[in-house]
């Protein structure tokens, strides 16, 4: 019996084949020997074989003894599945974590192997992105009540000074440096606000946004920050089209990208923040970003990080590649991608040896808000 035959007249692999049609995880089945009975469109995003192609023959992305072994299930398998490195059609390898289940015929016999691949790195770096959010909600957690309590310490410390200078007055004693001092709780007041502002959730509403209003309350906020040795320039393009997001995410990805060019400069140097209206003619690939054809709102944050080069011009375009080596914590700027995603952005990293890198966050215009 093929195995074709033997899937035509098993009900099991029959309602199987219906879920697998439509489930967007790797789903592929085997029959004893290991030949393939049923494997999925998503085995095909996966490996890069058709099914058509493959039915009746041996698994592809691995041979011999290891074949064997994948195929040989025991009592004693752990239920979270085995851990391997499987070929694509092109060559190239995937670490993926294969779930193993026999499938039984109407006699209890087992006559073939149900596979259940998860692309492993797809999946940690998943799991990387929820560990992130779920810092920088404790952060912003933290960071907010740091702000509170700092208001109302600034409150109580404009009480005490007011009172001292009502006193000082009433004594004919000048006030002129409690005075000054008043002022500085009255800007550091203002600063905890912003702060407080920058932290606050907003559940995931968006709205219009000026981009231009948006990158100088950041700057601002983070201004106290940045080394002394490196100096902030900010350009804006007249009549910048409003885009439509969450200010809250707009504002964390600011926030990483220029604290990020700090950290790139540890000598010094010059962090140009540019912000203009874009138009993508035809849709651009940057390393793993598809950047789609449209009209933008852009913020560019470009680190002259290195010494005695000069930047490309506009209209040079420098492939992009999307590095993941400089890690915060287990957090890289891949993170900072999937985070200007979720807000509804594309952010591009473009940057080549010998060249200032720049990181564009490319939003869609907002029509109606237009100028």
């Amino acid at each position: 019996m093929t195995a074709s035959d033997s899937r035509a007249e098993t009900p099991q692999l029959a309602s199987l084949r219906a879920v697998a049609l439509t489930s967007p995880r790797t789903l592929v089945v085997t029959d004893r020997l290991g030949r393939v009975m049923l494997w999925n469109p998503a085995a095909t995003r996966l490996f890069g074989w058709a099914e058509g192609e493959l039915l009746g023959t041996a698994l592809p992305f691995t041979d011999g003894e290891s074949r064997t072994d994948l195929l040989a299930i025991s009592e004693c398998d752990q239920p979270h599945g085995i851990e391997a490195r499987l070929r694509r059609r092109d060559g190239t390898t995937v670490h993926a974590l294969i779930e193993r289940t026999k499938l039984l015929d109407g006699e209890g016999h087992a006559f073939a192997i149900a596979l259940g691949i998860s692309d492993l790195g797809e999946h940690r770096q998943a799991e990387r992105i929820l560990r992130e959010s779920n810092r920088r909600a404790i952060m912003s957690r933290l960071t907010r009540g740091i702000a509170h309590d700092f208001n109302n310490a600034l409150t109580l410390i404009q009480c005490n000074i007011e009172m001292a200078s009502e006193d000082l007055t009433a004594a004919g004693i000048d006030t002129v440096r409690l005075d000054e001092a008043f002022e500085a709780t009255r800007s550091a007041t203002a600063l905890a606000r912003r702060l407080f502002l920058l932290t606050r959730s907003r559940g995931g509403r968006p709205r219009a946004v000026d981009l231009s209003t948006a990158v100088d309350d950041v700057v601002h906020v983070l201004r106290r920050s940045v080394p002394e040795l490196v100096e902030i320039v900010i350009t804006h393009e007249p009549d910048l089209y409003r885009t439509e997001v969450d200010p809250g995410d707009l504002e964390n990805v600011l926030a990483d990208l220029l604290l990020r060019a700090c950290d790139a400069m540890p000598a010094g140097g010059v962090i140009r923040i540019e912000c203009a209206n874009a138009t993508v003619a035809t849709p651009e690939r940057h390393g793993d970003i598809v950047l789609p054809a449209g009209e933008y709102a852009s913020v560019s944050i470009i680190d002259t990080r290195h010494v005695g080069t000069t930047p490309p011009t506009s209209t040079e375009h420098v492939p992009g590649i999307i590095f993941d080596t400089e890690h915060t914590g287990e957090f890289g700027i891949a993170g900072t991608v999937e985070c200007a995603r979720l807000a509804g952005g594309h952010l591009v990293v473009r940057t080549i040896p010998g060249y200032p890198t720049c990181a564009t966050l490319y939003l869609p215009r907002l029509e109606q808000f237009a100028y």
